[in-house]
């Protein structure tokens, strides 16, 4: 593990599908605001140090100083101390050689901080239409072929009858697959219901050609529940 990553880590950041850490919402939100300010700055045709933003406005954003030296660290941005006194013409700085924040500390985004921020929002965004698309999918029950899919996969195919896992696919089919039903099989003489559910329960998870779904009982003996595999 890169020291980008390990103090990533250490400061809450979770890592994405494709190895880069998605920041804690903090550092994010600190990172974005002063995207904004750079941006602002090219958009007046400003120096970037005319809008750069004080520590202890940042701080406002729940960052911490060791957020905020571990940015400055890895390079994503870059620190000076504010000169400026009334009545200047323009805001003046003088070079930070430490790590020892200031009041008058004051931060910008470097090109790499910009690079990083956007990676990282787009791999975000990413995972998390992925995420949605795998949430919107939905089972499919074709009774008449007995086949059940999931997407593109086809997860069982009944050779031979069955007639309660039938039930059970029937009956969430014909409810648009929610996340739960009631137990759909009617009872019988002298069997226990709830004994009956859970070997059916058992059965839709046994046998699957590609394990994609997982069915469970709802913990009360009256319910079934499924659920994707990842």
């Amino acid at each position: 593990m890169s020291s980008v990553s390990m103090h990533a880590t250490l400061l809450g950041a979770t890592l994405l599908g494709d190895g880069r850490h998605a920041l804690p919402d903090r550092i994010k939100h600190v990172l974005q605001h002063l995207h904004l300010a750079r941006q602002t700055a090219r958009n007046c045709d400003c120096d970037i140090w005319d809008f750069a933003v004080d520590v202890p406005s940042l701080r406002e954003f729940g960052v911490s100083f060791t957020d905020c030296r571990w940015m400055i660290c890895v390079g994503y941005v870059k620190q000076a101390i504010e000169t400026t006194l009334v009545g200047d013409p323009c805001r003046s700085f003088r070079a930070a050689t430490n790590l020892y924040l200031t009041p008058q500390t004051c931060l910008v985004l470097t090109d790499e901080g910009s690079s990083y921020l956007e990676s990282v929002l787009t791999a975000t965004e990413s995972e998390n239409a992925t995420s949605r698309i795998q949430l919107d999918e939905k089972p499919i029950w074709d009774r008449q072929r007995n086949e059940l899919w999931y997407g593109e996969t086809l997860v069982k195919k009944y050779k031979l009858p069955a007639s309660n896992q039938a039930t059970v696919l029937q009956a969430f089919e014909e409810d648009g697959w929610p996340a739960r039903i009631d137990d759909p099989l009617p009872p019988k003489p002298n069997q226990d219901s709830k004994r009956r559910l859970h070997d059916t329960i058992n059965s839709l998870n046994r046998n699957q050609r590609q394990r994609s779904l997982k069915f469970t009982g709802d913990g009360t003996g009256h319910g079934v529940c499924w659920e994707p595999l990842s």
